[in-house]
């Protein structure tokens, strides 16, 4: 758990080394405590994904529309608590695929207590 969220990974690329791998790096839009384009920026850096293309890429999480009208509820702990009582997870595992579409692995912050 990194700052309040968890990063999340699907299919390592460390197991299909001879191919290049497309990876999304997934952050909520509108929510400004997680950059997905440094995490995308730093993935590149590290010989591990030398052989991934990585994108960043932000989605709407529907679910959590209600805290957008007001940016002082448009933050983790809010986030994490719709998240954790009100989660419809195959909407959001929705809208993460609609994001990551043509990838291969996604990373995302995601905020859970």
């Amino acid at each position: 758990m990194v700052h309040g969220f968890h990063l999340i990974a699907c299919q390592p690329c460390k197991e299909i080394r001879h191919s290049r791998i497309k990876i999304a790096v997934l952050g909520i839009e509108g929510y400004h405590d997680f950059q997905p384009e440094l995490l995308a920026d730093n993935l590149i850096l590290n010989p591990q994904f030398a052989h991934c293309e990585v994108k960043n890429r932000l989605f709407k999480y529907s679910g959590i529309d209600q805290l957008r009208s007001n940016s002082r509820e448009f933050r983790s702990v809010n986030i994490a608590q719709v998240l954790e009582y009100k989660l419809k997870f195959n909407d959001l595992v929705a809208e993460m695929k609609e994001a990551a579409k043509g990838t291969e692995a996604i990373f995302a912050g995601l905020f859970w207590p």
